[in-house]
Order: C-alpha cells, then structure tokens, then sequence
C-alpha cells in the first residue's frame, strides 16, 4: 500500500487478511501483565529478529522468566535457565549439536536456591587423553546426581528445591535415608547426605546478605566457591543413661558425632550414625549462582545499546514495589593465555586475557587426575606465578568471568588450556649460602688447628720449664745437705799452701758433676757449632746452611746464657758454705 497524498485511504488500513496465527500453544505457560522487546537484527546477534516475553502473571503465580523468539515461522520458544533449553542459540556458537550441549550443560550449572533437585548435577572439566589433549572447543562434563526415583522420593516427604533439602529437619532426612516409625517401610536416597551437604554449601554462597568487609573480597570469595566449613557443636542427646533421645532440631540425621555409632531419636529408636563428612567444596565450585529479577508483573523493558533492559515492577499481592533495573547479558566471555612459559624450563609466569572488558579469570592446576589447587581468582595486570611447584607435567585451566556473572563454557588446547613440564630453577641462594657455610667451616677449621698447635708447643714449652725447676730443685736439695754436714767434714777439703788435697780434687770433681749444666752435653753443643761453621765456610751462599744456622745458634746461645746464670747460682751458694 502506497499513498503519497494526504487523503486518508481506506485499503491501508489493515484487515482480517494482514494477520497469521504461528502458533496457539507457545512454549512459556499462559499469563498476563507481561512485558516484551523486540530486537532488531544487527551483526552482534547474527542478522537475527527476536522478540523478548519477561515475566508477567496468571491466576496462581508470578513469573521471573525470559523467552526468546527468533521470529522464524518453525523456530521455538527459548527459555532462559530451563531445563529444556536445548535448542537455545548463542551470539558467539555457531549452530553445532556438540555446542548447543556445551550451551545446556553451561546454562545448567547456573542455579538458585529455589531451583528444583532435578537440576543439581555434577560437573567436571572436559577429559585428557594420553597426550595431554582433548578435541578442541570441548565442554565440561555432565554426571547426574539424583534419578527419576529419587526425586518421586524426596516429593513423597515435601521436597523439592535445593532449599527445601537444606532446610530439612530430622525426621525428613532420617526418612529419606531408610528410617521411619515402626511399621512404615521407608523410601531411601542412598546419597541423601551428600545431596544434603551441597545443598547447605549452594544456599550459603548464594544467599544475600550484608557484607561485613570490602565488596571486592566478598564477591570474588563468593564467585570462586569456596566456603569455610562450620564447625559441628557438640551433641549431648541420644547418648543413652540420662540423656533425652534426640527431636527435630537436635541433630540434622547426617552430621556424624564423634564417638558414636548409633543415635536414640524419639519415635524411631536406634539410628546409625554417620562417619563420614562429605567435601563438597569441588562439587560447589562448578555451581554458579542465578542473577535473575525477581517474580513481578507490570515492568518496563526497551531494547538499548544492544541489551535488554527492565525496569520496575510490582508483585502479584500489589503490596511490593521494585525500583531496580536489570539488564540482560547472554554472551559467555572467552579466555586466551597471552603468556605462557616454555615446556621443560623454569619459566613459571602466565598472564591472561579475556573477549570481554572489565573480566576477571578463575584457574586451576591439575597434575595427572588430582588437583593441586582449586579454582582460585587472578585479574590480567596481576597474573599467575607457579613457581612454587614441583618438577613434573601439570596442566593449568583458565576461564573467564565477565560482570554479569557468565563464565566460559568450552576448552580448547593452547588457548585456554596449557600442559607444560615443570623444571624448577637452580637454587642459587642455597648453593651460594652452603658454599659460604663451607668456606667458613674450612676457615675455621684452620684457625682451630692453629690453636691447636700453638697450645701444644706452650703446654711442651711449660712441660720442658717443670722439668728444669724440679732438676733445680733436687740440685738445692743436694747442697742442703752437703751445708748440713758437721764443719770437721766439711774442713777436710780445704786448700792447704795453695794445693788441692785428694779430698779437694773429690770434692771439685763433685762441684763439677752438681752444677746443672751437662758437660757431655756442653761438648756436644760445641761439636754442632764447629760443625754449622765449617759447613758455612765451604757453603756460605746456600740457604739451607744460612737456615739451619740460624735455627741452631740462637739454641746455643740460649743454652750458654742458661749455663752461665747456673754457675754463677752455684757458686754464691759454694761461697756461703764456705764463709759458714
């Protein structure tokens, strides 16, 4: 219909004719109140129109939900966090079945607390295989933790979300792990603690609460997944003797109490104790926690700057007004490592990068099947030192987070994923301080020899020095005696007309051999020195003759001094005798 002229036409108007029922059973449950966007198509969403349904109401419930519809004429309704969603398509996937599974499995890690059981799962990061490899873009893997069975179950006692299980007071728990009143057959959850364990570890990351510290560390400690584990109180009920059997509220049917193997609970009797604590804090990690508006009707949504944006809002019941604005971010970050050290070196730095502006990255290091650290947070200026391991094969995963919470989905070799073998660097500060250590130990080793030494010539010179005084002694003890002889004795030996008597050639010989010097030893004294000189005559320019002498004649000297300073003591001791 074109009508350049300004009067009105009748067949622009549109008819019966100009409408198209796609479909009369949409994919989302029928309600009202709702809001919708439409989205152009441009190069950031593939050229595609699609049409947003957020939340709204029926007669029972509000709704939280988005839809998305592509405007194509066989295309579906795609719900955001459904179970169904398979069929949902990404900006940066192309339309692939292995990538549209890589999309489910990541859009199911993301929950909340009022998400049903049948939603928890496991999730693990893709496998290696003998080289160290896997395909590339591959997705995590998937492992289901309760069946078709177990859900019938955990209804049959009223619960069906994660925070109902959490919740869950004694006698449910104890009902889902087999017990229950006498002569009611019980349904049993083999895994019902472990199940009950995640759900306690899920509902604290994800609570709201107030934020005691900076809002830096409490949302990365909350976004890595890891949480302090409460210390279990002491339970003093069911002990047997004089205390009480324990009721709801005592005990929770899965914590194990040390020392106890079974448990009197009123109304049941005897029930096995636990003994095992579960670590659920690898399971938790992989969980993510849902940042979805809450359930209200009547909002305002626009499509800008590429995003959907929502405004506002009431409840159901009309007595709760929302003034928040949310937006709308579907693009999962992708992480590269920008570098990375060489294999078989002792390089030990990364740094990351990421698709999106504003990311942080979580990463991990596995070695063979174990791992070394958990998933730990790092930002692009700050990077990864792994200095601290040891020799051997490690392989490291990084992915990207982005503000609105998304996280990467799929791993790929030398992009996001690194295997590498470790060699760690020569300690230079340990040789260099065992070589210090040695060459101290050597130094002073020596200087303890030299002490040594040097106190063995003084302890021989002292010796040689007691030796001398005790000769001198017993030589003073010799003349004591002779001066205590009667005076007719000791005139027998006088000169008489200036010639020596036989009793003075006895008595001089006497003197002779008291004196303390040797006169064997004074010739053989005498023999070395005529010896030394003769030898320096013939070779007065050789050293070791110039040497020895002055090794020797130093003695000599030393040896007449000795001799002199006794004779001279001997005779003013002769003398005095006499003059008596």
């Amino acid at each position: 219909c074109t009508d350049e002229s300004r009067i009105h036409n009748e067949s622009c108007l549109p008819s019966a004719t100009d409408w198209e029922v796609i479909t009369h059973n949409s994919e989302w449950p029928a309600r009202a109140f709702h809001t919708s966007v439409y989205e152009p198509s441009s190069s950031s969403n593939q050229f595609l129109h699609r049409i947003y349904l957020m939340g709204g109401k029926n007669a029972t419930r509000d709704f939280s939900d988005v839809w998305t519809w592509n405007l194509a004429n066989d295309a579906k309704w795609q719900c955001d966090f459904c179970s169904d969603d398979a069929g949902i398509e990404e900006k940066h996937l192309a339309p692939t079945s292995d990538q549209k599974v890589a999309k489910r499995s990541a859009t199911d890690a993301y929950l909340c607390i009022d998400s049903p059981l049948s939603w928890m799962k496991k999730f693990g990061l893709p496998s290696l295989d003998k080289d160290t490899k896997f395909l590339n873009y591959t997705p995590r893997s998937t492992t289901l933790l309760l069946n078709d069975t177990d859900i019938a179950t955990a209804a049959d006692v009223g619960v069906t979300t994660i925070k109902e299980l959490a919740s869950a007071d004694l006698y449910r728990i104890l009902k889902l792990r087999g017990f229950d009143y006498p002569g009611i057959i019980a349904r049993e959850i083999r895994n019902v603690c472990y199940l009950r364990a995640i759900s306690l570890a899920f509902v604290k990351k994800c609570s709201i609460k107030e934020l005691q510290d900076s809002f830096f560390h409490q949302f990365f400690f909350r976004e890595a997944g890891h949480s302090a584990n409460d210390e279990t109180s002491a339970i003093s009920c069911g002990r047997g003797g004089n205390s009480n059997p324990c009721d709801a509220g005592d005990w929770d049917g899965c914590t194990p109490i040390p020392g106890l193997a079974e448990v009197d609970v009123h109304g049941l009797g005897n029930v096995a104790v636990p003994q095992i604590k579960h670590n659920v804090s690898s399971v938790v990690e992989e969980l993510f926690c849902r940042q979805i508006p809450r359930s209200r009707c009547y909002s305002a949504s626009a499509f800008l700057d590429n995003r959907v944006v929502t405004v506002g809002g009431k409840s159901s019941n009309s007595t709760t007004l929302y003034r928040d604005v949310w937006t709308r971010d579907e693009t999962f970050p992708r992480a590269f490592i920008s570098l990375k050290p060489k294999s078989r070196t002792s390089q030990s730095k990364f740094v990351f990068d990421s698709s999106e502006a504003g990311a942080y990255f979580e990463y991990k290091i596995i070695k063979g099947n174990d791992d070394i650290i958990p998933w730990s947070v790092t930002t692009k200026s700050m990077g990864v030192d792994v200095s601290w391991i040891g020799r051997g094969w490690y392989t490291l995963f990084v992915r990207s987070v982005d503000p609105s919470g998304n996280r990467d989905v799929l791993f790929s070799n030398e992009v996001n994923v690194f295997s590498w073998y470790y060699v760690p660097p020569i300690p230079w500060g340990v040789l260099s301080g065992c070589a210090l250590a040695t060459l101290a130990l050597v130094v002073g080793g020596y200087f303890e020899y030299r002490r040594r030494k040097r106190r063995a010539v003084m302890e021989r010179f002292a010796l040689r020095r007691m030796r001398r005084k005790f000769k001198l002694k017993s030589n003073g003890a010799e003349l004591t005696y002779q001066s205590s002889l009667p005076r007719d004795v000791q005139n027998i030996d006088k000169v008489v007309g200036g010639h020596s008597t036989p009793h003075e050639s006895r008595r001089s010989s006497s003197l002779r051999n008291y004196i303390g010097y040797d006169e064997s030893q004074r010739k053989h004294e005498s023999h070395l020195i005529s010896k030394v000189d003769h030898r320096s005559n013939d070779n007065y320019r050789s050293g070791n003759v110039r040497r020895r002498r002055k090794q020797i004649v130093p003695v000599e000297v030393e040896a007449k001094r000795r001799r002199n300073r006794n004779t001279d003591r001997n005779r003013s001791t002769i003398q005095m005798n006499h003059d008596e």
